[in-house]
């Protein structure tokens, strides 16, 4: 993933520990209760750059993949969390849900599901 613009000293991390498994079983969980299917989950941490979470997706859009309105994943205890969908017009789907991890807003945990 590209730095961000105007240099820094951001880190993105991908989680795979308890955390990270919580999160994947949630998700897929979630998804077979709306009948969606979930065929991936990858969760991250990031620090000093809480544009990650959009920039992740950002470059779908040139895959034909366009912002979608439905909301259909929470996680239990994120009331704060922010939550973004691009699908295509193969079925196909990009989701993240995303929620600050620190009091200054420097850190944030955010998990990318697809099909």
């Amino acid at each position: 993933m590209p730095s961000p613009k105007g240099g820094g000293s951001a880190s993105l991390i991908r989680m795979c520990g308890a955390e990270a498994a919580r999160m994947t079983q949630e998700l897929t969980a979630q998804g077979r209760r709306l009948n969606t299917d979930v065929r991936w989950v990858k969760v991250y941490r990031v620090r000093r750059w809480q544009s990650a979470f959009h920039n992740s997706i950002y470059h779908l859009r040139a895959q034909g993949f366009k912002q979608d309105t439905y909301r259909k994943f929470r996680r239990q205890g994120w009331d704060n969390a922010e939550t973004l969908v691009y699908t295509n017009s193969a079925g196909r789907y990009v989701g993240m849900i995303s929620r600050g991890t620190s009091a200054d807003g420097a850190s944030f945990i955010f998990a990318l599901y697809g099909n």
